[in-house]
């Protein structure tokens, strides 16, 4: 496919003027909201909690303006510069360590208090940054079976730490904290 006019980044300063070249307002909230997912979709394995947050509330503005385009367009520039800056990490957190945060903290919300959760989560994320550096060390390190099971291990220990008890969710923060992990250092 060979699009007559070529895409532009989200993020680029001639977005909203290329946008505003459409015909209707129709048609420049989807390209705005498209862009929106495409952006979300291409960073979603970057800070998976971050953008599915982003994603949800992509939705929410769609949802709360449909059939109101003027206004969806306006609210859909609004949220595309609110992603424009990026987040702040919490004090103590750095900026590599922010994702395992966001993850850890997505996940004990539910399974928590708040407070508490943001403080584990801070534990964990500076814990699993220092292991995960460690195993970076190790050349080839995700090709070794022998020491994904080590960190897979420490992960695991780490969560046993907290008052979590469940198999089924220790098992499911340890695959998406390898999955990060893996995106992260691979």
């Amino acid at each position: 496919v060979n699009p007559k006019i070529p895409p532009i980044n989200l993020l680029d300063p001639k977005f909203e003027e290329q946008v505003k070249q459409g015909t209707n307002s129709k048609m420049r909230a989807t390209e705005i909201k498209n862009a929106i997912r495409h952006h979300i979709h291409i960073k979603l394995d970057d800070d998976p909690a971050y953008y599915r947050k982003l994603s949800e509330r992509l939705e929410e503005i769609i949802q709360e303006h449909s059939d109101r385009w003027d206004e969806l367009v306006q609210q859909l520039f609004k949220f595309r510069d609110e992603m424009r800056t990026e987040p702040t990490p919490p004090e103590g957190i750095t900026s590599a360590e922010l994702p395992f945060y966001n993850l850890y903290t997505e996940v004990m919300v539910s399974h928590a208090d708040e407070d508490n959760a943001h403080k584990e989560a801070k534990k964990f994320s500076i814990k699993i940054i220092k292991f995960l550096n460690e195993a970076s060390q190790i050349v080839d390190f995700f090709n070794k079976p022998d020491e994904i099971r080590r960190l897979k291990r420490k992960i695991n220990d780490l969560i046993l730490q907290t008052a979590h008890t469940d198999t089924e969710l220790i098992n499911n923060i340890t695959e998406s904290f390898m999955d990060l992990a893996k995106h992260k250092y691979a």
